[in-house]
């Protein structure tokens, strides 16, 4: 967890009660001039998408969250620590959560989390 410590020392969290796509709103703040570090939270997203451009179902009641970091590392480390962390914070929760690499988390063989790990001008959201 060494790759989050350093990326994200302080962080601010952006809640809507309604967005298209988490992801699509992190890089409109980084239009914007939001700096890293920001949690783009929302109660129901519209128009989620998953790796592809595959379309993510969005259930209301899911967690729906994009953070945006400066990275200072390689992009691809980005993905496997997300979801690695992910599934250790489900362990801990007395889950059994199983990985599907390269970015999905299931338990019970059903998938409850996919990370969409997307680059935007000199940002990863």
């Amino acid at each position: 967890m060494q790759i989050a410590k350093e990326q994200i020392s302080e962080f601010s969290i952006i809640h809507y009660d309604i967005l298209d796509s988490t992801n699509s709103e992190a890089k409109r703040l980084i239009d914007d001039k939001i700096a890293a570090g920001s949690v783009i939270i929302t109660d129901i997203q519209l128009n989620g998408r998953g790796r592809n451009g595959k379309e993510w179902v969005s259930d209301e009641g899911n967690l729906f969250c994009s953070i945006i970091i400066s990275p200072k590392k390689s992009p691809e480390l980005y993905s496997f620590v997300a979801v690695a962390a992910l599934a250790e914070s489900l362990k801990n929760l007395g889950l059994k959560p199983q990985i599907k690499w390269p970015n999905d988390i299931k338990i019970n063989d059903k998938k409850i989390s996919g990370v969409l790990l997307e680059k935007y001008k000199d940002m990863l959201v």
